[in-house]
Parts: structure tokens; C-alpha cells; sequence
């Protein structure tokens, strides 16, 4: 759902929740998938500001530099983050 849409961001009651998910998710895949996210990051840096791409644009940008869905990494997600005192 973050990957997808800005959804949440704008909801009042789940921003707060959404950005904790949003940096929880960021910090994973920073420390385990650095290469991927650096191509992710040059992905969303060739786009124009504040463009509104499809929620299915938005996945297929991050399976592009991960080669997998954002859902096909939850486990490995929550095993990581339960891990970090």
C-alpha cells in the first residue's frame, strides 16, 4: 500500500503510521538491498516533480530495481525489524 499510493499520508489518523511503515521500510531495504535501492532511488529521480504515476507504475518502478513486489519482501521485512533494539 506505501509503495502504491500516498493514500495514507493524507488520511488524517494513519499519517503518523504511514511514515513510521514508510522509514521502517526505507531503513530495511537500505541495509539489505543498498544496490537495488540506490537504482530504485535513481528510478524515482528521473521522474518530474510531483508526478502522479498510476499505483500500478509505482510498483512496476520499484519491481524494476528489486525484481520483486514490496509484498514478496514482508516477511524478511518484519523478521528485520523485529531484530533491531
Amino acid at each position: 500500500a506505501l509503495i502504491g499510493s500516498d493514500d495514507r499520508f493524507h488520511t488524517r489518523g494513519q499519517a503518523s503510521t504511514a511514515y513510521a511503515e514508510s522509514w521502517a521500510f526505507c531503513y530495511f531495504l537500505i541495509r539489505t538491498e543498498p544496490k537495488a535501492f540506490a537504482k530504485y532511488l535513481k528510478i524515482l529521480q528521473q521522474k518530474r516533480p510531483l508526478n502522479d504515476d498510476t499505483p500500478e507504475q509505482r510498483v512496476a518502478d520499484f519491481r524494476a530495481a528489486f525484481g520483486k513486489l514490496p509484498q514478496e519482501m514482508n516477511r524478511d521485512f518484519l523478521r528485520h525489524i523485529a531484530r533491531i533494539k
